[in-house]
């Protein structure tokens, strides 16, 4: 595994998936799971991620428990591309590819607000 960054929540891997054949991302959220009322809408939210399949958001795999140290291990679609600040400072779009980017965004979040779940962290990826 490759450590990719840390972040609020813990650190993000890149590993490679035999059964998938390709890259995933693997976040480790450490301690997930002394809060058992916090744990249970975790785990809720995720279950209706699980069931999400739309070409902008990323796709969630599965989910991992280490019982020693309580830690959480999110198995989800590598996107290659990095963060979205990192994707344009890397590539120079004109206004129509800017105004095609935001609309799949919001495309993206309006799925995700259809079934209920809400993405706390967006202006933080996003800026």
């Amino acid at each position: 595994m490759k450590k990719l960054g840390r972040g609020g929540f813990g650190t993000v891997y890149q590993a490679s998936s035999i059964l998938l054949l390709n890259y995933v991302a693997i976040k480790e959220i450490e301690g997930a799971t002394t809060d058992e009322k916090a744990q249970k809408v975790f785990i809720n939210e995720l279950k209706r991620l699980n069931g999400t399949n739309h070409e902008r958001i990323i796709k969630f795999y599965g989910i991992s428990l280490d019982k020693k140290t309580r830690s959480c291990y999110l198995v989800m679609e590598f996107a290659n591309n990095g963060t979205l600040r990192e994707y344009l400072q890397k590539n120079k779009l004109e206004w129509p590819e800017k105004i095609q980017l935001a609309s799949q965004i919001a495309e993206g979040m309006s799925y995700l607000h259809s079934i209920e779940i809400i993405h706390r962290d967006l202006v933080k990826h996003l800026f």
